[in-house]
């Protein structure tokens, strides 16, 4: 099951565009003051399906048809890997690809080998702009802090 759970891990929808760039100086720039609670909401919309609530949070360039279907899709896949978040573990931040990212760490019902890790990309001006989905064995390598 793991190595199907990480099939998710893919981006939900197309990050075009609006990604910050590691070379610009907007890469470094801080992320809104409320920016956990903004995560949190976010992950609490991935999990409850409001993907238009989602989608109203992307940036404008992202709000296509095709991207909503792909993100409807991509929460139905992860949600029947893992089930229903059981018990959080951990909150943390880190950055990647020049981006911070929320990782959300939680036990699910029907994925027991360990927990998993909901991936949110948050730009600096609030917008979810990328999501994925590992187990935590199995994250990808963030960058290094300076």
């Amino acid at each position: 099951l793991s190595a199907v759970l990480m099939v998710a891990a893919a981006p939900l929808f197309a990050q075009t565009g609006s990604t910050v760039s590691t070379d610009t100086p907007a890469a470094r720039a801080p992320l809104p003051n409320d920016s956990l609670a903004i995560a949190r909401r976010y992950a609490m919309w991935t999990w409850t399906n409001q993907v238009d609530s989602l989608m109203a949070h992307s940036p404008a360039s992202e709000r296509t048809a095709e991207n909503r279907q792909q993100m409807v899709d991509g929460i139905a896949q992860m949600q029947s890997r893992v089930g229903n978040e059981m018990a959080l573990v951990e909150e943390r931040w880190v950055r990647r690809n020049g981006n911070r990212q929320y990782w959300r760490v939680a036990t699910f019902s029907d994925f027991i080998d360990e927990p998993v890790v909901l991936r949110i990309v948050i730009a600096p001006n609030g917008e979810m702009i990328g999501m994925g989905l590992n187990p935590l064995s199995r994250v990808p390598p963030i960058d290094a802090e300076p």
